[in-house]
């Protein structure tokens, strides 16, 4: 199991500051370019939840749903250019250090 701090970012929208779970999310939902499959949905989905459930607390994913989340992360085509961004991969490649 890994732990995702879930700090405030200083990434504005118009509801006001983000959550690192609110950039996980955008992740979770990009479909890429050929789409999701119904298998990628469910593993996504169950991603989705333990996000939902933890409303703005830190985040505990199993450590399959880490590494899926984690790659999807990396796999993400950020639009712009900001330290919250490159802080939570760090943080993410942290967690995937610990046993």
């Amino acid at each position: 199991m890994k732990t995702i701090s879930n700090k405030e970012v200083k990434i504005t929208t118009e509801s006001g500051l983000m959550h690192r779970s609110d950039l996980l999310v955008i992740v979770t939902n990009e479909p890429g370019e050929r789409g999701i499959k119904i298998s990628e949905q469910r593993e996504r989905m169950r991603i989705l939840e333990v996000i939902e459930k933890a409303d703005k607390g830190d985040i505990t994913l199993e450590d399959a749903d880490f590494n899926k989340l984690k790659t999807l992360y990396e796999a993400f085509g950020w639009t712009a250019v900001h330290k919250d961004l490159t802080d939570l991969a760090d943080h993410l490649d942290e967690l995937a250090k610990q046993k």
